[in-house]
């Protein structure tokens, strides 16, 4: 009865061994996939990245001051040189603005750096 019982255990043990090899090949496989996935979306993105870089002369509304972090919110014009629509984003402010410059609701025309994926920054306001 001993050998039986060892026996079964050898077959389940072996059983085991054989399922988490199966599964370690099979993450592999999908890690491969989401990998190549991520690095064709990051190309994509940096290639739309250097297509933004630059200058725009934008008009838009402040909606939030953020006093804290030297940034305002606003709902901007389309952008068209940059392929972007009308949207609410955030905004660092350059050397030399101030968050005080803004108020809620005030309308501006700014001119608009963009560096790098997804840092934008108004560079000054310009008088119409």
């Amino acid at each position: 009865m001993t050998g039986i019982v060892r026996a079964l255990a050898t077959v389940v043990m072996v059983a085991g061994l054989i399922s988490i090899a199966t599964a370690a090949t099979d993450m592999q496989h999908q890690s491969g996939q989401h990998s190549e996935s991520k690095h064709a979306t990051m190309h994509h993105a940096m290639k739309a990245d250097s297509a933004m870089q630059g200058e725009v002369v934008v008009d838009g509304v402040v909606k939030r001051v953020l006093t804290d972090s030297k940034q305002i919110i606003v709902q901007h014009q389309p952008i068209p040189q940059w392929n972007m629509s009308a949207m609410q984003m955030k905004f660092d402010l350059a050397d030399g603005l101030l968050v005080s410059d803004f108020k809620v609701d005030q309308e501006i025309h700014f001119r608009l750096g963009h560096k790098n994926m997804m840092k934008f920054t108004i560079l000054e306001l310009v008088m119409e």
